[in-house]
Formats: structure tokens, C-alpha cells, sequence
């Protein structure tokens, strides 16, 4: 994954973890990618913590897809 698209793609997750309160497997096998990723910038990082922080708060819990 590139810098940009990275952001981007972790920017839609958020946005969509944000608005269903749900992170799904398949966003998390891409968040899982991407924190392994050697392109992870500053602003790649911040997303991640926001999502975190929203997971501890019980804002956002995971989802157990069949």
C-alpha cells in the first residue's frame, strides 16, 4: 500500500467504523496490513489511534462475521 491510499483506506474504515459502531473482519484484516505496512506515516498512525481509542470507549466494538 502506498502512503496516500493507505491514509485514504484507513480514513474510510474509521468513517465507517464511526458511523455503524461495528469494525468488520475484513477491516480489520486491512488495518492489520496496513499498521505492518513500512509505509505507515504520521498521519496513518493518528487514524489508527483514533480507532483504538473509539474501541476502548465501547464506541466501536468488532464484528463476528460467519
Amino acid at each position: 500500500m502506498t502512503t496516500n491510499s493507505t491514509t485514504d483506506i484507513l480514513n474510510a474504515i474509521l468513517a465507517n467504523a464511526s458511523c455503524q459502531g461495528i469494525l468488520s473482519q475484513g477491516d480489520r484484516a486491512i488495518l492489520k496490513e496496513a499498521i505492518v505496512s513500512s509505509s505507515f506515516d504520521e498521519e496513518a498512525q493518528q487514524l489508527v489511534n483514533r480507532l483504538l481509542h473509539a474501541i476502548r470507549r465501547g464506541w466501536v466494538r468488532y464484528a463476528l462475521e460467519a
